[in-house]
């Protein structure tokens, strides 16, 4: 590992450690793949099993405690994802409702 003057002058600081931290999960499931197809598969498998289930559940936790506009803009993801266009707008100065009274 390399070490450079840190802004300013103080110190040093590392150069090296944030790339290897940040490479490490792209470098497993490669090395895997290269040495065992099946479970290189497993791992993506269920990489992609624990992504979704915790997009699930962030979402629902923005659906059902978020602020109304959080709520909106969740509905307005879903929207986008299934590729739906957005719906109509209500009218600015909605009618009155008409009266019961006979």
């Amino acid at each position: 590992m390399t070490t450079v003057p840190a802004p300013g002058g103080k110190g040093r600081r590392s150069v090296g450690r944030p790339l290897a931290v940040g490479a490490s999960p792209f470098c497993l499931p490669t090395a895997l793949y290269y040495t065992h197809h099946a479970a290189a598969a497993a791992v993506v498998g269920y990489t992609e099993a624990a992504l979704a289930a915790t997009f699930t559940v962030v979402f629902c936790g923005v659906i059902l405690f978020g602020s109304s506009d959080r709520c909106d803009r969740a509905f307005r993801l879903l929207r986008w994802l299934r590729n739906a266009p957005e719906p109509d707008s209500p009218p600015a100065n909605p009618a009155p409702p008409p009266s019961l009274s006979a």
